[in-house]
C-alpha cells in the first residue's frame, strides 16, 4: 500500500512539474519587467487552485488516493487562467509583454564595441546627458569586468529599452562575482572608485547574484521628453 501510495503520488507530482515551471518562468520573466502586479496574481491563483483547492475538492469528493490529481490539474488551470488575463489585459504586447518598438537589444563587446548602446539611444530621441550617463556606465563596467577578470574569458552583454520617459539598462556579465552597483564597494582600483561615486547618484539600481552571472539593473529618467516612435503608414494606391 506504501508503495503504490508514493507511485501514485510522484506520477501525478512529475505531470504537475511542466505546469508549475512554466508558471515559475513566466512570473521571473514578468518580475524582472517590473510588471509587479502580474507575477502576484498568478501566484495567488497558483496557491488557490494548484495547492488547496483542487487537491482538497479532488480528495473530498473522490477519495484520498484521488486528492493527487489535484496538483497537476490545478497546476494546468493556473496556467491556462494566467495566460488568458494574460492576453485580456495586455493583449497588445501578448505574450511576454514587449512592445515592438521596444524590443531591440544591443550586446556590448568590451573591446570592440562599447557605442551600440548610445547608437539606439540616438535613434528613439532620447536626450544628450542621458545618452552620456547611459554610455558612462556600460563602457565603466565592462571595463571594471575586463579588469578584474584578467586573461579570463567572460561573456558580458548590455541591453537597453526605452519607455515611460526613462531608460531600462540591464548588464549582465559571467565574471568574477561583485557588486557593481553598490555605492560602498572595494575601491581597489581608480575605476572601482570612479564607478562606486557614479552609483550613489543613481537612486534606482539594483543587483541580484544569480548560479551563473552577475546582473545588475538601473532605470535612468530622462531629462528631456521622448518623442514617440515613428509609425509606418501604407502608401495610398
Amino acid at each position: 500500500k506504501v508503495v503504490a501510495a508514493c507511485t501514485t503520488m510522484v506520477t501525478y507530482l512529475a505531470i504537475a512539474m511542466p505546469f508549475m515551471s512554466v508558471l515559475m518562468m513566466t512570473t521571473s520573466q514578468f518580475l524582472v519587467m517590473g510588471r509587479v502586479a502580474l507575477p502576484i496574481g498568478i501566484t495567488v491563483v497558483k496557491d488557490f487552485f494548484a495547492i488547496t483547492a483542487l487537491p482538497v475538492a479532488s480528495g473530498a469528493v473522490f477519495g484520498l488516493d484521488a486528492m493527487w490529481i489535484g496538483f497537476p490539474a490545478g497546476f494546468a488551470l493556473s496556467l491556462g487562467l494566467s495566460v488568458l488575463a494574460v492576453r485580456v489585459f495586455h493583449a497588445k504586447d501578448f505574450p511576454w509583454l514587449v512592445p515592438p518598438d521596444d524590443n531591440a537589444t544591443r550586446n556590448i563587446s568590451v573591446v570592440v564595441d562599447e557605442n551600440a548602446v548610445g547608437d539606439f539611444l540616438r535613434s528613439r530621441g532620447v536626450d544628450g546627458d542621458t545618452i552620456y550617463t547611459v554610455m558612462l556606465i556600460v563602457e565603466e563596467t565592462m571595463m571594471l569586468v575586463h579588469e578584474r577578470n584578467g586573461a579570463r574569458r567572460v561573456v558580458a552583454e548590455a541591453s537597453a529599452t526605452v519607455r515611460d520617459g526613462a531608460v531600462r539598462l540591464v548588464m549582465r556579465d559571467t565574471g568574477e562575482i561583485m557588486d557593481v552597483t553598490s555605492g560602498d564597494a572595494q575601491s581597489d582600483s581608480f575605476r572601482a572608485m570612479f564607478l562606486a561615486s557614479m552609483m550613489r547618484k543613481q537612486e534606482n539600481r539594483s543587483y541580484l547574484m544569480t548560479l551563473s552571472c552577475n546582473r545588475s539593473e538601473y532605470l535612468i529618467r530622462t531629462a528631456a521628453p521622448i518623442p514617440p516612435p515613428p509609425t509606418a503608414s501604407c502608401p495610398r494606391s
